[in-house]
């Protein structure tokens, strides 16, 4: 150890002082020389269809300079998700459409002196939309007779299954073994139904972005932004400009949590900075970033497990329903996680079957967020594995060291499903979660405290556990109603 100059010493955090005083630049304290402010009007509408937008009183304002909408500006196909290329997202956006999607989505962008004549002008512009029916349940977005949220005529990047006439943005069917053979070896059957909600990353600094030209002529971004380098790729396809003549700036960001791993100022600032030769600011409200940014993805996960007296799991049905909200943003790489960073867990299933859906909805959009996939399936896998333990009358820490991936182990899963695309084969090769289970139930008195409910009015206090791939093992304290 004593040979490394870094590993096992002490080192001063660069920025330590800075974030100290306060001193640290944000996207917001970025100095700008005469910008231009930027203000968004946003559709009140869950689905509808811009018939006019009258934005003449908003041009007479003293001090706007420009409104952008469909009508100047050109429409581009690309994917929001900051994913490399090519991205396995579906091009279904664009910076401005005729069509809104959701309640929150970009209807104009209004270019000022100032934030307040921005804000101003906004109230404006008057738009006659005419209201089209909504689709907000993903059980039914498929159905024949649901709204179509996308036509069928849009780009896909990637070959893989994608019918926006469906309203399906992605899916995934896979498996080995033989499902049916090992759903009659099994003792005893269990079927259960779990649903996460959606959510939003409540970072403390909200999305922002300013954008200027520099001494040599190229268009700097300055972002919060996770993927800067996305961000330069996919402004440069939205707005035609070279690549080699944009530049994006990462500075310290208040928080991200995968909610910045999306590209959806970074285009508007640069279009306004193109068209009207200045440097521009846009910096989202709370309230916006709500509305108009992005979530994690909510699912519907289906489990079916057979299973033998002993705990064998013979057969594993995974049926998942992911509800990407009005835009395909990073539909397939989340959905195929619930499956590639969950079912690896328990490796020995020989008869696996893995069948996932993303589908489009009238809701706010879906895309990374801590966890990514994993966190919405683990949420019912871990609750299976409590059902079958309490079935065969095991204690659940006790199953899981039994049947868990060790050291020196793969899984078929590794193999055949990847983020979005076919997978490696994989060796465990560091894998100390029996050791955790073992440190985590001490700590927590697990067995002194598990099956011992306390009544509190309305509410039983009691103890659980969760296990992952990603985080090993979680001891929650939770309440029950």
């Amino acid at each position: 150890m004593n040979n490394f100059k870094k590993v096992g010493k002490p080192l001063k955090k660069i920025d330590s002082l800075s974030l100290a005083t306060g001193t640290e630049k944000f996207v917001d304290d970025w100095y700008l020389k005469n910008p231009v402010y930027l203000s968004i009007i946003y559709s009140p509408h869950a689905h509808a269809k811009i018939i006019n937008i009258d934005d003449s009183e908003a041009r007479e304002i003293d001090g706007v300079l420009e409104v952008f909408s469909f009508k100047n500006v050109d429409k581009v196909f690309h994917t929001t998700a900051g994913q490399g290329f090519p991205e396995p997202s579906p091009y279904d956006a664009v910076l401005f459409d005729d069509t809104m999607r959701y309640v929150g989505d970009r209807v104009a962008l209004v270019a000022a002196e100032t934030k307040e004549i921005a804000d101003q002008a906004v109230k404006a512009i008057h738009v006659e939309y005419e209201v089209l029916a909504s689709i907000f349940d993903p059980e039914k977005s498929t159905d024949v007779s649901s709204p179509k949220l996308h036509e069928s005529s849009k780009i896909n990047p990637v070959p893989v299954k994608y019918e926006p006439e469906n309203n399906l943005a992605s899916e995934v069917d896979l498996g080995f073994g033989d499902i049916e053979k090992g759903f009659k070896e099994a003792d005893f059957i269990e079927e259960h139904t779990f649903r996460t909600q959606q959510a939003s990353h409540c970072a403390i600094e909200p999305h922002a972005a300013v954008s200027y030209y520099d001494e040599r002529g190229r268009l700097v971004i300055v972002s919060t932004t996770q993927v800067p380098f996305h961000a330069r790729r996919i402004t440069s396809n939205v707005l035609k400009i070279p690549l080699n003549q944009i530049r994006v700036i990462k500075p310290r960001i208040g928080g991200g949590f995968g909610g910045k791993q999306e590209v959806i100022l970074e285009p508007l600032v640069a279009l306004a900075t193109s068209r009207l030769k200045r440097s521009s600011k846009l910096v989202l409200s709370r309230k916006e970033v709500f509305i108009s940014a992005r979530t994690r993805h909510p699912m519907r996960v289906r489990f079916k497990a057979g299973f033998k007296n002993d705990g064998k799991i013979t057969a594993l049905e995974m049926d998942a329903l992911q509800n990407s909200g009005a835009y395909g943003s990073h539909a397939l790489t989340v959905l195929s996680n619930a499956g590639s960073k969950v079912l690896p867990l328990f490796n020995k299933i020989e008869n696996l079957k893995l069948f996932a859906r993303t589908v489009y909805t009238n809701l706010p959009v879906g895309g990374a967020y801590r966890g990514y996939g994993a966190t919405q399936a683990y949420f019912g896998f871990c609750q299976m594995i409590d059902i079958i333990a309490r079935k065969i009358n095991i204690d659940p820490l006790e199953y899981i060291k039994k049947w868990h991936i060790k050291e020196g182990e793969t899984s078929e899963i590794f193999r055949v499903l990847g983020e979005g695309k076919e997978g490696v084969s994989q060796t465990i090769k560091s894998c100390k979660l029996s050791e955790c289970i073992d440190m985590g139930a001490k700590e927590i008195g697990w067995k002194e405290k598990r099956g011992k409910k306390i009544k509190l009015g309305d509410k039983i206090k009691g103890i659980g556990f969760s296990v992952s791939m990603q985080e090993f093992l979680v001891s929650i304290w939770g309440r029950l109603q």
